[in-house]
């Protein structure tokens, strides 16, 4: 859940709500390789300063969920929200195929960019550009 907040905290341009989410998912007690990118991650978002820090600390996020949850804690469900944020989340922490034409009018060359990524790394990084465009028309809300 804190990742999800996360990331609607970038989309409503809102730092502080997105540094107390991630430190409510910061948990010393896990380990593992993508563990420690997450925490890397996290470490960005608390430490974000702007929004396109911001965003590419929740890009981290999801590169590191995705790692863990395609390869071995299984897929997340979602239903989609107003954009299909929720669907969008889901796929790309889950390693599926991403959709993404429910941006195509409000964030052409991101969700265009998101469509052609190949590698979890590469979904990430548009995300992450995705989040930031988000973010001007719903600061605050």
């Amino acid at each position: 859940m804190g990742a999800i907040l996360a990331r609607d905290a970038v989309i409503r341009a809102d730092l502080d709500a997105l540094h107390a989410a991630a430190r409510e998912l910061e948990d010393p007690g896990m380990k593992d390789t993508a563990v420690e990118d997450l925490h890397g991650a996290l470490g960005m978002a608390v430490a974000a300063e702007d929004l396109e820090e911001g965003g590419w600390a929740v890009a981290g996020i999801v590169e590191a969920c995705g790692d863990c949850h395609a390869g071995k804690v299984g897929p997340v469900s979602a239903t989609a929200g107003p954009h299909g944020h929720d669907r969008l989340w889901a796929d790309l922490v889950s390693g599926r195929e991403i959709d993404a034409s429910g941006f195509k009018e409000v964030a052409p060359t991101e969700a265009t960019a998101l469509a052609l990524a190949s590698t979890q790394a590469e979904r990430a990084s548009a995300y992450g550009d995705l989040l930031v465009r988000c973010s001007g028309c719903h600061p605050g809300g």
